[in-house]
């Protein structure tokens, strides 16, 4: 019973439709690069080129007051890229799971970046640790804490 309750308050906290459901959201899209600091090949966001073309783009960036959430669509990320966001290959037993991504390093969020999901005049850095990746057929979904 109590694995049950943990698995929902995860599933709960990481979804950001569920979450965050009524919450005023700022959201944008861009194409995300998980390869590192520097594109080195080490664990952490590399890049992330903004583009308001979402049929361009592989990850829908979600900003609320304390989070940001990627949905990284898995249709548009090779194998390879998911192996880089969580650790190792992603089998089919993992749906419904949550695994983890490593932030190697902070990232900081462009100027362009910031503006398109309207948020305030602020720095927004994810910081270097370990956060949640729920899996689905469809998407990875991560929130990060700021």
């Amino acid at each position: 019973m109590i694995k049950v309750i943990v698995i929902f308050l995860c599933i709960w906290y990481t979804n950001p439709g569920i979450s965050q459901m009524g919450a005023g959201r700022n959201e944008t899209s861009g194409n995300t690069n998980f390869s590192g600091r520097h594109c080195r090949g080490t664990n952490g966001l590399c890049s992330i080129n903004n583009d308001k073309n979402r049929d361009s783009t592989n990850t829908i960036i979600t900003y609320h007051t304390n989070t940001i959430t990627f949905t990284i669509d898995r249709s548009l990320i090779s194998s390879i890229e998911e192996t880089q966001i969580v650790g190792r290959p992603i089998l089919d037993s993992d749906i419904k799971t949550i695994l983890f991504f490593t932030m190697g390093d902070d990232f900081t969020f462009s100027n362009t970046l910031v503006s398109h999901l309207k948020i305030p005049s602020q720095t927004i850095v994810i910081k270097k640790g370990y956060y949640p990746v729920y899996v689905t057929k469809e998407n990875l979904i991560i929130t990060f804490k700021l």
